[in-house]
């Protein structure tokens, strides 16, 4: 008859022993591992297979460093105070469209009404592109245009002192 077995009887085998690992102390080297060339003290080895690091330098996990995308410089903008041709708008995306009409326009009404210069420009930026041009390039339409927002202005802030 035979005797059931440790695994037979619910219980687990004894672990087979591993002989000890030592961590490698400074200047040793692995075995099949070769010096980097271009490397400080001998004491940095790089795998069978491994490409020096540049410089000499080890990058972590044996890796070359990302570089950074270089930055796209954005189409230049007129001056502020430069006036703005049809051609120069037309090679803006739409935001920055609004941004250079928004600061020539903000100047312009800021002479004529410096109280309310900033909510009548985002007013007027509303419309459209060629009109608030054509604000720009005539200062009577500018005034006629900076004197119906400022009524707007005016109407709504009396509305909202009765409320």
């Amino acid at each position: 008859m035979q005797m059931p077995g440790p695994q037979q009887m619910g219980m687990r085998p004894p672990p087979q022993q591993q002989p000890a690992r030592r961590p490698m102390q400074a200047g040793q080297a692995m075995a099949g591992a070769r010096p980097v060339p271009g490397g400080r003290g001998g004491s940095r080895v790089g795998g069978p297979g491994m490409a020096p690091p540049m410089g000499g330098v080890p990058s972590p996990m044996g890796r070359q460093p990302k570089r950074q995308p270089e930055p796209v410089p954005a189409p230049a903008v007129p001056a502020a105070d430069a006036p703005l041709t049809t051609s120069e708008l037309a090679a803006m995306s739409p935001e920055q469209q609004k941004n250079a009409l928004g600061e020539r326009l903000f100047a312009a009404i800021a002479a004529i009404q410096p109280d309310h210069a900033a909510k009548i420009t985002g007013m007027l930026l509303e419309m459209d592109v060629t009109e608030t041009l054509n604000l720009l390039e005539s200062p009577d339409v500018l005034q006629g245009k900076v004197s119906e927002a400022l009524a707007v202005l005016q109407a709504h802030e009396s509305d909202m002192s009765k409320a």
